[in-house]
């Protein structure tokens, strides 16, 4: 089954029309009724019946529609995550570390640099109270700070949950707990909290 055959029946079905249908995917609408009578042909059972201007829906109509739904879904999340591996593979990522706090976060470090070599980790040596700050002020994409933090800003993750530095996102922010933004992961050897309002510190 192909896919473009799928979108293509999807979209007549939301629309109730093969025109409109056909301006929505910047297609003729030959090429619509085309590609849904090949899809209706593969399935051996018509998938639309004309009710006066209304379309209706078979049986076999139904289910492809709805399925197709869930298939059209999965392959645009699909995309998207395999979009987000592809960024991980350029960038930098500056990172808040506390005085004394280096030698936690060393293994973490070595880890994500051999993950992701082409990331440039920026390394900054400042107090918990600052790099809290640097976190929240979006200056640092990850930072190691001291519990407790204010829950009104940080999400803080389960220790358990920071085990080797890693990221789903070419960004994210660390400290000495560690921290870091809703929209953003990386893992760390500490704690982990994610800032709200898109910002991620770390803490103890």
């Amino acid at each position: 089954m192909e896919l473009r055959a799928l979108r293509y029946f999807v979209e007549v079905v939301r629309q109730q029309s093969f025109t409109v249908a056909a301006e929505q995917m910047f297609v003729t609408q030959p090429t619509i009724s085309k590609m849904v009578k090949s899809l209706e042909d593969e399935i051996g059972s018509p998938l639309l019946l004309r009710d006066g201007r209304q379309m209706v829906l078979t049986d076999a109509g139904r289910i492809v529609y709805q399925r197709g739904q869930e298939v059209l879904a999965a392959h645009a999340q699909l995309q998207a995550e395999l979009n987000d591996l592809d960024a991980l593979g350029r960038g930098e990522l500056p990172i808040g570390i506390p005085p004394m706090g280096g030698s936690l976060f060393t293994p973490a470090i070595a880890t994500f640099r051999q993950r992701y070599p082409k990331i440039e980790l920026k390394l900054f040596e400042q107090g918990s109270r600052a790099i809290g700050t640097a976190l929240i002020n979006g200056e640092l994409e990850l930072g190691g700070v001291l519990q407790p933090v204010d829950p009104h800003n940080i999400d803080v993750l389960p220790r358990s949950r920071a085990s080797c530095c890693g990221s789903s996102r070419a960004s994210a922010r660390v400290g000495t707990t560690c921290a870091r933004c809703r929209s953003r992961s990386l893992r760390t050897n500490r704690s982990c909290s994610r800032a709200k309002a898109s910002r991620s510190m770390t803490s103890c």
